[in-house]
């Protein structure tokens, strides 16, 4: 399994980073999961067939997570006609609004066959025989719209927080069960602090902190990055799990 960080910044772009996605590779398939990134113009630019994403997992419909998915979906749609894929969402009201917006954007009904939008809860969401998908829900929102995940492909597994609330009672717990081999957290919503104590109980043998506001948190957490196997990915990194 090999992760790639098309977006690491937190609710905003900046000079050198995009918002939220990470594209994970098994095999000759590719997932999404979360596109605040403009995913249709980084998977172009990196010579990714569109046709290769098989699934797109968001998190939660907040901008910064979801903005670069409309644009990936249109093409799909109406250019790259060989794309076959299923796209989860959280809440039903995006599967209505993207489903309209996919409409008008073609002036007419479009035929929804080979793009299938979902609407997820918690479990067991997606799994092809190449990757599974499990979703954990978050209290990052009221409404209880926001979720984790826990990928398994390849005899690796990947556990996600994503977006958290500020005390972090929703960190995940150790589950050996699990044998994680990457966690991927982030730390805008919390303070470093609380964030490394977490991690200090979660025993995966890698950490990556994405999603940092204000930077200056980078700080404290790079002075436990080697006690803690902690790493800080920018935009374009590649991790390799073998």
């Amino acid at each position: 399994m090999k992760i790639e960080f098309l977006g690491t910044s937190h609710g905003v772009p900046s000079a050198d980073r995009y918002c939220q996605s990470m594209l994970a590779e098994v095999g000759d398939r590719a997932y999404l999961i979360d596109a605040g990134a403009p995913v249709a113009d980084l998977l172009t630019r990196r010579g990714i067939d569109f046709a290769r994403v098989k699934g797109v997992f968001i998190t939660h419909m907040h901008g910064d997570h979801v903005n670069g998915l409309v644009h990936f979906l249109n093409l799909s749609t109406w250019y790259y006609k060989n794309v076959d894929l299923d796209v989860y969402l959280p809440d039903p009201r995006g599967v209505e609004q993207y489903t309209a917006l996919l409409q008008l954007l073609h002036h007419r009904d479009i035929d929804f066959g080979r793009i299938r939008l979902h609407v997820y809860s918690a479990g067991e969401v997606f799994d092809d025989g190449v990757l599974s998908v499990k979703a954990i829900p978050t209290a990052h929102l009221e409404n209880g719209m926001a979720y984790g995940f826990l990928l398994r492909g390849e005899g690796r597994s990947v556990r996600i927080t994503g977006d958290m609330q500020k005390s972090l009672e929703d960190f995940p717990r150790w589950d050996p069960r699990e044998k994680v081999e990457l966690l991927i957290t982030e730390c805008a919503h919390c303070s470093p602090e609380v964030l490394l104590e977490r991690i200090a109980a979660y025993p995966a043998p890698r950490t990556a902190v994405t999603h940092v506001w204000p930077l200056h948190k980078y700080d404290v957490l790079a002075a436990r990055a080697g006690d803690l196997h902690l790493s800080f990915p920018r935009d374009g990194d590649v991790y390799v799990l073998e």
